[in-house]
């Protein structure tokens, strides 16, 4: 038995699961999905749509595989920061502005740890 889902309703799916994407993935399937919606809402479906959301379907579930392939490989990745860099007292700090910023600016001293440090904190706050 095949059911059906409702160009709507799969559209809402879609959208749902965006959060589950690659952040780039996400903003341009995002964008894909918005027209489409605002297609449907104005009464003016695209002739394609159900080619067009099963298209964006298979995007996003690729995205969606990618990035829990990442996950978990660095779920298994031991990431370590040395004592004697003045950056490594500050990483939970840094992770947390990370997380809860898009743009986030970072000063220190010439040998604090920056450059090396910086993107290993980018990948535990899955931003890397």
């Amino acid at each position: 038995v095949t059911t059906t889902i409702a160009p709507d309703q799969k559209l809402a799916r879609l959208e749902q699961s965006l959060e589950q994407a690659m952040l780039a993935e996400r903003v341009r399937l995002g964008r894909r999905l918005g027209k489409l919606r605002e297609s449907l809402e104005a009464g003016r479906p695209p002739k394609r749509l159900t080619a067009d959301l099963e298209h964006i379907s298979q995007q996003l579930n690729r995205s969606k595989r990618t990035r829990r392939q990442r996950d978990l490989a660095l779920e298994s990745v031991t990431i370590r920061y040395p004592d004697e860099l003045p950056i490594s007292a500050r990483v939970d700090d840094i992770r947390q502005a990370i997380e809860q910023n898009p743009v986030v600016i970072i000063a220190g001293d010439t040998g604090s740890g920056k450059t090396t440090q910086i993107p290993k904190i980018c990948l535990q706050a899955s931003r890397g």
